[in-house]
């Protein structure tokens, strides 16, 4: 509607009006045809999406609110983007009735809102994959760099809880990607610190718009000490760069912006343009070639390892995997309040769950970011919706609720 692609391309669609001019006698009566313009049609656009696929991703929500965006991971074309719960667009083509609109703007779960562009959200655990980038790269670890995780880490005078309060032992990097190991991003980040956690996550995308030809998208978010002097007039504390490890904190971002970021490690380390509009009047949309982000094959392989095992190998998301489909892919968990005002008879402050991923890992067609809003788990609430998109895409059968065995991993 006029809220989406008309707003961009109306002048394309709209086409101009017919002209017909006529002689009239006294009495009103056409004599002569003097000019006759026919109306001109406007341009066609063609998109990028997937019908059947943007049906299964509508239909894979059920009554969740939250938001998906699937992409090509080589190309940037957005294949299927779902704001759930949504509104019927008819309702506004003459003038909306003041019932309906009082019902939207009073729905607690902001159907006016697109979640996929606009909505704002700690990536939680997602936003590891950055992180063990970063460590990579700057040579801080390797893959089989070992850290010995008793549940909890002691870091500034602070004590920080892992996702499993009783540890995970000794843990290496591919382990602690797919198991979600608080501690070992703890102790990276806080070698790391704040401004190479920063850098990057700009890198991937992330704190920008990414251009998508859609209206309205939102930057999000990435924390630093001259963005919290500017506008808090206050020095960065190392205590935040903890929660910034683990995608809490300050940190915000979009679905779109998890989906590009994962694309980026599906395609071999390319940052995409997102689009929806393939063709207008027939004539192909020239878009930004994919970007080399400059980040090591070896350091991708190490972070696919990982997201493989998450799936694959008894990990935090492994209730996305399929029975003859190889997903990789990484949960998250997005706080809204602190773990100690957290209340599971209140569902408006559970966080809110993600899971982001590919498939085939071996060669991806698919990019998939999946949020469900106050969800609770990644694992147990957004990882289910993706394994159902997934399959729908692929024609593929789901696992049981009990997940398939452990594949070797790679």
């Amino acid at each position: 509607g006029p809220s989406g692609l008309e707003a961009l391309y109306n002048e394309s669609l709209t086409g101009s009006d017919g002209l017909r001019r006529v002689v009239v006698n006294s009495r009103g009566i056409e004599v002569a045809l003097s000019e006759d313009q026919p109306a001109q049609a406007g341009g066609t656009v063609e998109l990028t999406l997937s019908a059947d696929l943007q049906a299964a991703m509508e239909a894979a929500f059920k009554n969740e609110a939250g938001s998906a965006v699937a992409l090509d991971p080589y190309t940037g074309e957005i294949l299927g983007l779902v704001s759930a719960p949504g509104f019927d667009p008819n309702a506004f083509t003459e003038g909306v009735d003041r019932t309906v609109w009082e019902g939207l703007t009073r729905d607690p779960r902001t159907p006016l809102l697109n979640r996929a562009l606009q909505g704002q959200y700690a990536p939680g655990s997602l936003f590891k994959v950055i992180v063990a980038t970063a460590g990579l790269e700057e040579g801080l670890i390797t893959p089989e760099t070992t850290v010995f995780c008793p549940g909890y880490a002691s870091i500034y005078g602070h004590v920080f809880k892992c996702n499993r309060p009783a540890g995970h032992g000794a843990i290496t990097l591919g382990r602690a990607i797919g198991e979600s190991c608080n501690v070992f991003f703890y102790l990276l980040g806080a070698r790391l610190e704040i401004q190479r956690i920063a850098a990057y996550a700009r890198k991937f995308g992330l704190g920008s718009e990414s251009g998508v030809d859609l209206p309205n998208e939102a930057a999000g978010l990435i924390p630093d000490p001259e963005w919290k002097q500017r506008f808090f007039k206050a020095p960065w504390y190392q205590g935040e760069t903890i929660s910034v490890s683990i995608g809490q904190g300050q940190v915000l971002a979009t679905p779109l912006q998890m989906a590009r970021m994962m694309a980026a490690v599906a395609n071999g380390g390319r940052l995409v343009q997102p689009h929806i509009v393939r063709v207008i009047g027939g004539k192909p949309v020239a878009y930004s070639s994919p970007r080399p982000m400059g980040i090591r094959p070896s350091t991708l392989a190490a972070i696919r390892k990982g997201l493989f095992m998450a799936v694959n190998a008894g990990g935090s998301g492994q209730r996305a995997q399929l029975t003859d489909l190889v997903v990789a892919g990484k949960t998250g968990s997005a706080q809204v309040v602190s773990s100690a005002k957290l209340s599971k008879d209140v569902a408006t402050i559970q966080p809110h769950a993600w899971f982001a991923g590919f498939a085939p890992f071996d060669d991806p067609r698919i990019v998939l970011a999946v949020l469900v809003d106050h969800g609770g788990s990644g694992g147990a609430s957004a990882a289910p919706v993706a394994r159902e998109i997934f399959e729908r895409y692929f024609n593929r059968d789901s696992a049981t609720v009990a997940p398939t065995p452990r594949r070797a991993v790679p």
